[in-house]
């Protein structure tokens, strides 16, 4: 559960720190946060307060802001026509030097959402694969959350680089079917712009693994073997034993 009168306290720090360090005015006034001249919207629904994925999606904006982006080439809310009724919007779209698009991001709150959001982009694609369908000039796509804690912000992601994917997609499940399914989960956040070329994981990226971090990763071993009729628990425990091995 995120606390929005931290959320705020913290992304106000954010926005100061944003305009030392960039001269690029944000701001939080009372229950609309405006992100200046340059920054684009695309629709109102991201500049209200009292959601808290908002909050979520302007700490990224500073992180980006912050990162070096020009704030011309960042948009909120860029929308799509997925069906005949149906519209898609991302949260933040980054631009590249020549306008076109470099990185799809979509923005989750921590915990279960974000997990959430993780378990169907590699379960069918979901909202990142339909906004690439329409626009595969993107290099990058991308969840992201953040939350604060003692130590303050942290941010975590998930991300793709399309180079692997097939260009050539009819539709949403062809491009899904030609992704390997395994994410990025290097933070991408912490090079120059434009500069987020896959890099093979150091030892300095390794955290330490917290046991309901293991839980969850063996959860996740139950339910696909569940998935592929594997139910008894000693013909499972081999089977899990046998991929650690692997």
């Amino acid at each position: 559960m995120v606390d929005h009168a931290k959320m705020r306290e913290l992304v106000e720090e954010r926005v100061k720190e944003v305009k030392q360090k960039t001269g690029y005015s944000i701001s939080v006034d009372g229950d609309k946060i405006c992100y200046g001249a340059d920054i684009k919207e695309e629709h109102a629904s991201c500049l209200g307060t009292n959601k808290t994925e908002n909050w979520v999606v302007v700490e990224c904006v500073c992180r980006l802001l912050l990162q070096g982006y020009p704030p011309g080439k960042i948009v909120l809310e860029e929308t799509w026509q997925l069906g005949h009724r149906t519209k898609g919007r991302l949260d933040i779209l980054v631009k590249d030097e020549d306008d076109r698009a470099y990185m799809m991001i979509e923005c989750k709150t921590a915990g279960s959402e974000f997990e959430k959001a993780l378990e169907k982009l590699t379960e069918k694609g979901d909202q990142l694969f339909s906004y690439y369908q329409q626009d595969k000039s993107a290099k990058y796509l991308c969840l992201y959350t953040s939350e604060i804690d003692e130590k303050g912000v942290r941010y975590d992601n998930a991300w793709i680089d399309t180079s692997s994917l097939k260009k050539e997609s009819n539709n949403v499940k062809e491009l899904f079917e030609s992704w390997d399914k395994i994410p990025q989960r290097k933070l991408l956040f912490e090079n120059e712009p434009y500069d987020n070329a896959s890099q093979n994981i150091l030892l300095k990226d390794l955290k330490e693994m917290k046991l309901e971090d293991s839980q969850r990763i063996f959860n996740a071993f139950l339910e696909i073997l569940r998935r592929h009729v594997v139910s008894d628990k000693p013909n499972a425990f081999n089977k899990i034993f046998n991929l650690f091995l692997c």
